[in-house]
C-alpha cells in the first residue's frame, strides 16, 4: 500500500511539473505577411472619366478598376499628384496607415479628368429651324419652347433643357442651356421672331 501511494504521489508530482511547463511556454508572435501592392492593383490606367483628382475620388476607381481584391478604401491614401503635357494624371498609391498592417509598396497609376466641355453639344447642331411663327401675344418663353422643339422634332429636344431670352422689339429671342440643359448642350442660338396675325 505504501508504494502504491509513493507511486501515485510520484506520479501526480510529474503530471503537475509538465502542466506547469507547458502553461509557462512562450507562444510565438502571429506574423501576418504583407500583401505587395504591385502584385493587387494590376490595372494601373484609371481611365479618362474621373470627376476630379480628390484622394477619395481616385481611390474608389482604383477599386473599381481592381474588383477582385480585398482592397478597401480606408487601406489605400494617394500622393504625388501630377499632371503631364497631353492633360493626363499620374499619382502614387500606397498603403495609409491602417492598411500598412496588410499591404506594403506603392503603385503609380494614370488617369484622365472628364472633360465636360468636349462632350457637350453645340445647340446650333440641334436647333436647325430658327424661324418662330407665332401671334404676337404668345411670345412668351413656355410657347417659343414649344415650338421650337415642335420646330426641331428630330432632335429630340426636351425643352427643360433650354432656356429662352425674348426682345420682343427687335423680334429676336435666344435660346442656351437651361441648368438642367447644361450637362448636355453648350453655346446658344439667335431666334427670329414671326407674328402671325389672327383673323
Amino acid at each position: 500500500m505504501k508504494k502504491l501511494l509513493s507511486v501515485l504521489g510520484a506520479t501526480g508530482m510529474i503530471t503537475s511539473t509538465a502542466i506547469f511547463a507547458v502553461a509557462c511556454q512562450k507562444s510565438e508572435p502571429v506574423v501576418i505577411e504583407k500583401k505587395e501592392l504591385s502584385s493587387i492593383i494590376t490595372v494601373k490606367d484609371l481611365g479618362k472619366d474621373l470627376k476630379d483628382k480628390q484622394d477619395s475620388t481616385i481611390i474608389a476607381k482604383v477599386i473599381e478598376q481592381n474588383p477582385n481584391t480585398s482592397l478597401q478604401e480606408a487601406d489605400l491614401q494617394v500622393s504625388d499628384i501630377k499632371e503631364s503635357q497631353d492633360k493626363k494624371f499620374t499619382a502614387k498609391i500606397s498603403p495609409s496607415e491602417e492598411g500598412k498592417a496588410k499591404f506594403k509598396g506603392e503603385v503609380s497609376v494614370e488617369f484622365k479628368l472628364f472633360d465636360l466641355e468636349a462632350n457637350l453639344i453645340d445647340l446650333k447642331e440641334v436647333i436647325k429651324e430658327t424661324k418662330v411663327e407665332l401671334p404676337k401675344f404668345q411670345w412668351k418663353e413656355e410657347k417659343i419652347l414649344e415650338r421650337i422643339v415642335r420646330l426641331n422634332h428630330s432632335a429630340k429636344l426636351d425643352k427643360n433643357d433650354l432656356k429662352i431670352e425674348v426682345d420682343k422689339d427687335k423680334m429676336k429671342a435666344k435660346a442656351f442651356p437651361s441648368e438642367q440643359g447644361k450637362s448636355k448642350y453648350k453655346g446658344s442660338v439667335e431666334l427670329t421672331l414671326v407674328a402671325l396675325s389672327i383673323i
